[in-house]
């Protein structure tokens, strides 16, 4: 089970994780662009505690599961986030 910790839309920095989403976003697909996206979610995740772990099931994300957790740091409220690892995720 991965486990997030995502900021919901009143959390402060809105402005500051909007702007790194940007340059982040507007790149193309480069290996280090993909690298710099997965280290940018890492520092949401929770669980797995590994952060080699945690890169591989981050690399793990379907199309759905970056879009999702994307949108939570852009402040759109989510029920939950999926797991990539196919278990249940959990936010806080």
């Amino acid at each position: 089970m991965i486990e997030w910790k995502l900021p919901d839309e009143d959390e402060p920095g809105y402005l500051r994780r909007r702007r790194k989403l940007a340059v982040l976003l507007e790149v193309s697909a480069t290996s280090r662009a993909v690298d710099e996206s997965v280290e940018h979610l890492l520092s949401y995740v929770l669980k797995p505690e590994d952060r080699k772990e945690a890169r591989e099931a981050l690399l793990d994300l379907s199309v759905t599961e970056f879009r999702n957790s994307v949108l939570q740091l852009m402040g759109y409220k989510l029920a939950a986030v999926p797991d990539p690892l196919g278990g249940k995720s959990a936010t806080r």
